[in-house]
């Protein structure tokens, strides 16, 4: 489930909704402009304060050794805070990700279909995460309707009114977003593999 993200164009808006200076925004924005970002790529993410900073998508537990044979850009929301790769994380490092979309496939592994996921409304999505070092991961639920009809996980969303509590490490059920959310576009009519 979601393993690659569209790196957000309009930074600009959301950073200030965070109160972020205009130097931060400078830097963020030329920096990352657009463009897909994949697993163990480099990604901005907003951190308790808030504070931005790039972190690796991936997440890697201070007490691993090397990094992880498992995929860990995604945690599933109902198992993190037992799982012990996410397990700390869960209880003390929270983190939005603020995404354009999202890529996600469906269908048979010899016809697969890749879809670019975005907001209908056009605004940012915003990811919740986890964050460990210089690493980040993804929270994941069960899919709602709209998203089951390709996949049966979905990225948790963050809404406005829950940022600054979900930076704080407060826990929240966060509510699936409504039915017409998103806005799916089928990317090219080739097989997609997700790497």
């Amino acid at each position: 489930m979601c393993g690659q993200l569209l790196a957000l164009k309009i930074w600009i808006d959301f950073l200030k909704s965070l109160g972020m200076s205009d130097e931060v925004i400078a830097v963020i924005v030329e920096a990352y402009q657009e463009g897909v970002v994949k697993p163990t790529d480099a990604y901005p993410v907003v951190t308790q304060g808030p504070v931005i900073t790039t972190k690796s998508w991936s997440l890697v537990p201070s007490w691993a050794s090397a990094p992880q044979k498992a995929a860990t850009f995604n945690a599933r929301i109902e198992t993190a805070s037992e799982k012990p790769t996410f397990k700390e994380a869960f209880a003390r490092r929270h983190a939005l990700i603020p995404v354009a979309g999202f890529h996600e496939w469906s269908g048979p592994a010899s016809s697969r279909q890749k879809w670019m996921i975005t907001r209908r409304d056009h605004e940012p999505l915003v990811l919740a995460g986890l964050w460990e070092g210089d690493t980040f991961t993804i929270l994941t639920r069960a899919a709602g309707t709209q998203m089951a009809a390709i996949h049966d996980r979905e990225p948790v969303v963050v809404g406005r009114r829950q940022w600054q509590a979900w930076l704080a490490n407060d826990l929240f059920d966060p509510a699936l977003p409504p039915d017409d959310f998103y806005q799916f576009e089928p990317v090219g009519d080739v097989q997609a593999s997700l790497f």
